[in-house]
């Protein structure tokens, strides 16, 4: 699929410019530190990704120089935008797939000063893939596994701030036999759990299966992560 791209027709005064990119309050609150290594994927979405998802609020910020957020006009070709005064952002929730235009106006007196008009790729919400300490499977060291806090949802920025695991089951196994299973309601691992990573050897087996993850856009899915223990 071709790259989603911008098209600006604008008359624009020599000391106003408009600025529209993912809402920076919107990662604040979300706690993402927006200088961080993971941050690779936040400046590739804030600089190139002029994607929308189907059926969820994309939480844009929409400025002009001089001009309070809330007093712009802003519309789209197809579903629905609307302003949050809580995060001052415009939310866009497309309805269909395939191309969205937003457009901004700023005016006085009905003087119309300024206009921006931004083309968007809207797509479907992609498939998601679970991490645990920051790993999606394979060979691991029971010491970074035991670490791990939670199961993590992902799917792409900023879609897996808005994707939560409501359930998952924890499994070992050991000499291709089952030793010990839990399961819990949320994402968290529990103590029992680390406590069974810790008693490991290499070649046994941990899983986390059966994941109940509810998808920013409401739906339900479900996902499968397992690792094989290695020697330090």
């Amino acid at each position: 699929m071709r790259n989603p791209y911008i098209t600006i027709l604008a008359s624009v005064l020599l000391w106003t410019s408009v600025h529209i990119e993912v809402c920076a309050q919107d990662l604040v609150e979300a706690g993402i530190d927006i200088h961080s290594v993971y941050d690779a994927e936040v400046r590739k979405y804030r600089e190139g990704g002029h994607v929308l998802y189907l059926g969820v609020d994309n939480p844009v910020s929409i400025t002009i120089d001089g001009v309070r957020s809330d007093k712009l006009t802003v519309y789209t070709s197809t579903g629905s935008v609307e302003f949050d005064g809580s995060q001052g952002c415009y939310l866009i929730k497309p309805v269909s797939e395939g191309k969205l235009v937003l457009n901004v106006t700023s005016g006085n007196n009905g003087a119309v000063l300024l206009t921006e008009r931004r083309e968007y790729t809207v797509k479907e919400i992609p498939e998601v893939t679970v991490k645990v300490s920051n790993q999606a499977g394979g060979n691991i060291t029971t010491d970074k596994l035991a670490k791990a806090k939670v199961v993590k949802p992902f799917i792409r920025y900023p879609l897996s701030e808005y994707a939560v695991v409501k359930l998952f089951t924890f499994e070992v196994i050991a000499n291709r036999e089952l030793v010990y299973s839990e399961t819990v309601v949320g994402n968290k691992l529990t103590e029992k759990m680390k406590a069974m990573i810790l008693k490991r050897n290499a070649g046994d087996m941990v899983l986390f299966k059966k994941i109940e993850i509810v998808m920013p856009d409401g739906t339900t899915a479900s996902s499968y992560v397992g690792f094989v223990i290695e020697d330090f």
